[in-house]
């Protein structure tokens, strides 16, 4: 332990002792005695309590030697203010004893901050003035706004007829919303240290105003329907400000980057050049071993099919060998008919263009297996997909930038989120019966490979992504692929057995299918996770950050399928990137919802393959010994060095 550290500490215990016998004096000069029976006195752990939940949040004694402020301090105050409010208001709102409590709770305030000048900074105090000059504008709409949620309140109980309580609350709130801005500068427009830096000041803010409004209803007493209305007047300023600022933040921050989201809502991106790159094939792409006549192809797709996209004909001439096409053999239409694909013959066709964006076909999967069905094996397939990146510039593009995000989000509901409801889907394609579904890119690909096609070449044209895709195999038979929020994945279980494990979808629907084609051409440093894996979605971020899509492997847990403790239940694909003899030892043990990957934190796929041997050679001796002891090295590793799920 550093010399700094333990100075940390001791002021900590120094502060701890300040307020416990201020407190112990207090009520002993009042009371003239002390039992542990008595009301005011039951309250002394939660006294001590807030101190210290207060002091840890606040890290009010985490200073440079001589270079110290009094705001770490305030804030700690406010905080055992609310918290104490808080239980006494909401638990204990009768006989509350406010008066021992309150009066040590400044006493020791005060002897908190003479001990601090006088011994630790040693009448050093730097004085930091805030270079930040709030935003008049920004202040008003504030103003206003914490106005506007307190209406309930200015209607049914203040009256300017007659001076009462509620007036001194009305006060109380709009100095307590002054103060809770002046500490945290909330209402600043500095955008530069990204948007947690800008947000957390406006949640500081929030959590000293409610602190202090909860202090002044404590004090106050007021009845019932009162402290609900003062108090969800609050919560709605809190929410709509929160709302609007982290609004107001991402669209001024829009005009001078393109990063829209924070980190923890920030999936990966595709990038559409680096995929071209890893989908790149040497040669021209041979259909089959036949030689036509490459000229009359050439001019027939250069001339008339493809005369109005000169750039997607040469993007052709650069993948595909023409004198591998029978031209008899090529179909190039614009259609979102199924019925124009299943009036063709099976097996025929070397090459069948669709200009028509997948976003408008009704029975996608369908429509992709008839033309997987006319192919020869090996024959290609090109067509088009507006990823739901490429929609959100074609708002953003047509119409003001707020404007625009309200249009983009309306649709992201109606188009995105309404086809993949069970209930709602029924009535949003009776309505839509399809056309201009809202598709991900990583969902198109996934469709793709599951219908039974191999993407050779991607590219984006006219705010498009262009696709040519050969047909590899038959489409697959799994009648049940994953698409809704709740999904199960093929999982290998004990004895190599087939389990389906639970979870909450935090990537774009039908991305197990890419799933190989993800690890052969992006590869996975760790081998556990695909590195930038674009199949993530925003919200799946969040999700595995906090492990909320995890939760329903409880219910395998149940079921009997997992343990607490064990190796990761995998997919039938990586299982087989393992070594043939630890596929073998993996399948006499059963997996378990924390694997030892938390406990060990491996770098590379060499050693999580160690780390799993390791714990499965420990458990088959001590079983019950080494699942406590990787249970609590893991939750160390999640709480302390935050190790997480990307």
């Amino acid at each position: 332990m550093t010399q700094s550290k333990r100075k940390i500490y001791l002021y900590h215990l120094i502060d701890f002792f300040i307020y416990a016998l201020t407190f112990l004096v207090l009520f002993f000069s009042l009371e003239s005695k002390i039992s542990l029976f008595d009301t005011y006195l039951s309250y002394f752990l939660l006294y001590l309590l807030s101190g210290a939940v207060s002091s840890l949040i606040t890290q009010k004694f985490s200073f440079e030697e001589n270079d110290y402020t009094y705001s770490r301090v305030f804030y700690s105050f406010i905080l055992m203010l609310g918290i104490i409010s808080s239980y006494s208001f909401f638990v204990r709102a009768i006989d509350v004893p406010r008066f021992i409590t309150l009066s040590s709770l400044f006493v020791s305030f005060i002897i908190e901050i003479l001990w601090i000048r006088i011994f630790v900074t040693h009448n050093k105090i730097s004085i930091r003035k805030s270079r930040i000059i709030p935003s008049r504008k920004v202040l008003i709409f504030g103003f206003v706004l914490f106005s506007l949620s307190g209406y309930a309140f200015f209607r049914d109980h203040f009256s300017f007829n007659y001076v009462g309580l509620q007036h001194l609350y009305v006060a109380g709130i709009y100095i307590s919303w002054f103060i809770s801005i002046k500490l945290t500068f909330n209402f600043h427009l500095n955008r530069n240290g990204g948007y947690w830096r800008f947000i957390w000041a406006h949640i500081k803010s929030y959590v000293l105003l409610t602190a202090m409004v909860l202090f002044l209803l404590f004090i106050l007493k007021f009845g019932g329907e009162i402290n609900t209305i003062a108090i969800s007047g609050i919560l709605k300023y809190v929410i709509v400000s929160f709302l609007s600022y982290t609004y107001y933040f991402l669209s001024k921050n829009q005009n001078q980057t393109d990063e829209v989201a924070p980190d923890i809502f920030k999936a990966p991106l595709l990038n559409i050049n680096e995929f071209e790159d890893k989908l790149n094939i040497s040669n021209k792409y041979s259909i089959n071993g036949h030689l036509y006549d490459p000229g009359t192809v050439r001019e027939k797709l250069r001339d008339i099919y493809l005369k109005t996209t000169p750039e997607l004909f040469e993007r052709i001439s650069q993948k595909i060998d023409y004198s591998s096409i029978d031209i008899v053999r090529m179909v190039v239409l614009r259609s979102r008919d199924e019925f124009n694909v299943n009036i063709l013959p099976e097996e025929s066709l070397h090459l069948f263009i669709n200009l028509h964006e997948l976003n408008d076909i009704r029975r996608l999967n369908s429509y992709l297996i008839s033309v997987n069905k006319r192919l020869i094996t090996g024959g290609v397939f090109i067509g088009k997909v507006e990823p739901i990146k490429n929609r959100y510039k074609r708002f953003i593009k047509r119409y003001p930038t707020m404007i625009g995000r309200i249009f983009y989000f309306l649709d992201f509901i109606w188009r995105r989120a309404f086809p993949k409801i069970p209930v709602l889907q029924k009535f949003y394609f009776a309505i839509t019966q399809g056309r201009n579904r809202a598709l991900s890119f990583a969902e198109s690909l996934g469709r793709l490979y599951y219908c039974g096609f191999k993407v050779i070449d991607a590219f984006e044209m006219d705010n498009f992504v262009y696709f040519m895709a050969v047909k590899s195999k038959e489409s697959s038979t799994d009648s049940n692929p994953s698409y809704g929020p709740l999904f199960k994945m093929k999982r290998i279980g004990k004895n190599g057995k087939e389990i389906f494990v639970y979870k909450v979808r935090t990537m774009h629907p039908y991305s197990e299918y890419l799933q190989k084609f993800m690890f052969d051409n992006f590869g996975s440093e760790s081998g556990d996770k695909v590195d930038k894996d674009f199949r993530v979605t925003s919200w799946g971020i969040c999700f595995r950050r906090f492990w909320i899509d995890e939760l329903p492997m409880l219910i395998n847990w149940v079921k009997g399928d997992l343990k607490i403790v064990g190796i990761r239940p995998i997919s039938l694909h990586k299982f087989n990137m393992y070594p043939r003899e630890v596929r073998e030892y993996r399948k006499t043990f059963k997996p378990g919802l924390v694997p030892p990957f938390y406990a060990d934190l491996p770098k590379s796929f060499e050693e999580l393959i160690e780390s799993e041997l390791r714990y499965l050679k420990s458990y088959e001796k001590k079983p019950i010994s080494t699942d406590v002891r990787y249970f609590f090295k893991a939750f160390y590793n999640i709480v302390v060095k935050k190790a997480r799920s990307k």
